[in-house]
């Protein structure tokens, strides 16, 4: 057994111990188990050969250990029921598509069985991540095993170089260069988070040292989407901010840009960044197939409006036909996820999941609105880099068939989580007026509030940003 695959269970079982007190840890060992599962790695066959499903007995626990806590910490908001009864409807739909309607039942089946355990992942995640501290070392895990991906490829040379594009990498949900920095790119909000606010002891200087890396790996996997997720999302994240933050949001955006300017050496990196602008007689065959690809997929929704099942475009026989006019000769994937889950799941299962990730960013942004952009500056940049990478992947997955990876509804519950610490903290400082200054005093806070749109929350909050 290598020392590389004796640091990963040694890295394993302390997070599972560490989650017998905070289930969180229990989190960070799943994302572990994601982002450097053993079967995707050299090192991993001597744990693979173990006979234990590693992602799927850590989530048990997960789903054990997050509802052995006080119940009153579990309390949800509006916007959290409405969120997760759309993601329950959203798997029950997909299991009645599959059912069927399924073109491909063998796809469709293996397709449904990572979408439901997705959704009851996301289901658990929020009621793991309920204050600032687990929402910070679940981010950091990010980070971190981000960084070590970055490692590998750069130190150890993962991976491989196929037409000018990093290859060869593996994740459950992901996989090849649009897979890689898609997911990859996720981070990079999170690197100017801990950059800028250093929650977490020299997280600061780790961001720092991992970010050149990080940002190197998403330039190797040469993705167009990608690069246009990332500028999406670094304008939401300068849109969004308040006050101090967005003069953060400013400076990393403008750090990014000169990052992105010294690392982007290599002339195919220029030549697919302005492809994305050429007109129809300059566009190369590849972005010209994605387009016609798409309303391939189109014409299929339009035809089959209450789905074909998982992985029906183009998968399916009935997905096939409609891209064999194209001179395609064998099954391949739609490359945009919007229509891979309108043509697999219908119409309705898309509307579902879109409303269940339009609602946590509305409840997030209506949470960040009722702070004061000066006196919780940190609490309102972090809420910029969950938004900004949201609209990130939202943009990115227009050119890939990533809308279905876990790691969208793992967003989906940050927003709601960090929503819901804020109200929470909007309703501790009213408590805490009533119990000092009796039922008048409660009564002009409501009032003040109303009047100010809700600017009131506890500077406790502010404290728990930092984790001691």
């Amino acid at each position: 057994m290598s020392l590389t695959a004796i640091a990963w269970l040694l890295t394993y079982f302390y997070l599972m111990l560490r989650g017998l007190v905070n289930p969180v840890f229990i989190s960070c060992a799943y994302l572990l188990t994601f982002y450097a599962a053993p079967q995707f790695w050299w090192w991993g066959a001597a744990i693979t050969s173990l006979p234990i499903r590693w992602n799927l007995v850590t989530a048990s626990c997960l789903a054990v250990f997050a509802f052995l806590g006080p119940s009153e910490k579990r309390r949800l908001g509006t916007a959290d029921r409405f969120v997760l009864l759309c993601l329950g409807l959203y798997v029950v739909n997909a299991f009645m598509v599959n059912s069927t309607l399924a073109a491909n039942p063998v796809k469709s089946a293996m397709e449904f069985d990572t979408l439901w355990k997705a959704g009851v992942l996301a289901l658990v995640l929020r009621f793991v991540v309920l204050d600032i501290k687990g929402l910070n070392i679940f981010l950091f895990a990010i980070l971190i095993l981000s960084a070590y991906i970055a490692y590998e490829v750069y130190f150890n040379g993962a991976g491989k170089m196929v037409r000018g594009r990093l290859e060869g990498l593996r994740f459950p949900g992901a996989f090849a260069s649009n897979g890689t920095a898609i997911l990859m790119s996720m981070s990079l909000p999170f690197v100017a988070y801990f950059f800028i606010i250093n929650p977490i002891p020299y997280s600061r200087l780790f961001a720092f040292l991992a970010a050149p890396f990080i940002l190197n790996v998403v330039l190797l996997c040469n993705s167009r989407g990608t690069y246009l997720g990332t500028a999406a999302g670094g304008l939401m994240m300068i849109f969004f901010a308040r006050g101090a933050a967005r003069k953060y949001s400013i400076f990393i955006a403008l750090a990014g840009i000169a990052a992105f300017l010294f690392l982007a050496r290599d002339a195919q990196i220029w030549e697919r960044l302005f492809s994305i602008t050429a007109d129809a007689e300059e566009r190369e065959a590849s972005a010209q197939s994605r387009i016609n690809f798409t309303f391939a997929a189109l014409r299929m929704v339009q035809d089959y409006p209450w789905g074909s099942g998982g992985g029906a475009a183009f998968y399916s026989e009935r997905g096939f036909s409609y891209i064999i006019p194209l001179g395609q000769k064998t099954p391949r994937a739609a490359h945009n996820g919007y229509m891979n889950i309108m043509a697999g799941w219908g119409i309705q299962g898309f509307s579902l999941l879109i409303m269940a990730v339009g609602t946590s960013l509305f409840a997030l942004v209506g949470s960040l609105r009722r702070l004061d952009p000066i006196r919780h500056t940190k609490i309102a940049f972090l809420g910029a880099c969950i938004i900004a990478a949201i609209f990130g992947q939202l943009v990115s997955t227009c050119f890939g068939d990533y809308l279905d990876g876990e790691w969208f509804l793992w967003l989906t519950t940050l927003a709601l989580s960090l929503s819901s610490i804020i109200n929470k903290n909007d309703h501790d400082e009213l408590e805490n007026s009533l119990c000092l200054t009796g039922q008048g005093a409660l009564h002009d806070e409501v009032e003040a509030l109303d009047f100010e749109h809700g600017e009131v929350v506890s500077d406790a909050m502010e404290q728990e940003v930092t984790l001691q």
